[in-house]
Parts: structure tokens; sequence; C-alpha cells
């Protein structure tokens, strides 16, 4: 899509045109951030088609661990009754209720998740990064 008729289409401009050199405005950073966010998403997309379809073809055997970098495909794999698996009930919520998924609680199953926050070290943390960075460490 040509830039003027996304800015036209947005009702943004994307580009500084003022300056020598063309510099994004805000809109156009925000813009671009979604942009490689749609590419990254197509990407893994892609990619876990490509995993259903060589899980299909290889028929895995049953009691045969196998370990797929997505959640999302195994998912699809539970839901086209290709086995079972343990999967957080954040990312399967909608599926368990719409009936297609069924979860069994695991009474002797304890599991503690160690989460962390990370940022990019390179960038500029706005005023609002900044203080929910503070918030976490408790400062």
């Amino acid at each position: 899509m040509a830039l003027p008729r996304l800015e036209t289409e947005l009702g943004e401009k994307l580009i500084d045109r003022s300056a020598e050199d063309l510099v994004l405005t805000d809109a156009g950073r925000t813009v671009l951030d979604y942009a490689r966010r749609f590419e990254n998403l197509q990407l893994e997309m892609e990619n876990s088609l490509a995993e259903v379809r060589e899980f299909q073809r290889r028929c895995v055997p049953l009691n045969m661990p196998v370990e797929m970098p997505t959640i999302e495909t195994i998912r699809k794999l539970v839901q086209n009754n290709q086995g079972v698996a343990f999967l957080p009930r954040m990312c399967v919520e909608q599926e368990i209720e719409q009936g297609p998924l069924r979860e069994v609680k695991v009474k002797e199953l304890h599991v503690e998740r160690k989460v962390r926050l990370i940022y990019p070290t390179r960038r500029v943390l706005s005023h609002a990064a900044r203080a929910f960075l503070e918030v976490v460490r408790g400062k």
C-alpha cells in the first residue's frame, strides 16, 4: 500500500516531511510497530501450520513425547484429537467454555511458574514504562 494512501486511510501523518531527512512521527512509529507484529504473527502462523502438516505426515506413535514450539500448534493438535497436553488455562479458556476442549484438574500436580519482566535495553523507555518498572520493582 502506498504511504500517502495509508496516511489518508488512517487519518494520520506517518512521516515528518518538513525536515531534510524523513523522520517517523509518533503515529508512524506506532504503525511500524504493529506492522512488525503482523509480520511476526504471519511467520508464527506459517510455522505452526508447517508443524501441524509435518506432525500429521509422520503420525507420531502413542506415548512418544513430542515437543512443539507454539501453544497454538499444541491446542490445534489436541482439538483435532491428536493427543493431550498441559497448557496454561488462559490460552484455552475460550475453547473450554465453548466445549471443543475439556480440562482435567490434576490434584498431585502443583506448578509454580517464574515470570520475568523484560524490556529492550537499547531503547529509552516512556515515562509510563519507567513508572511501571518502579511499581514492579517495589520502589
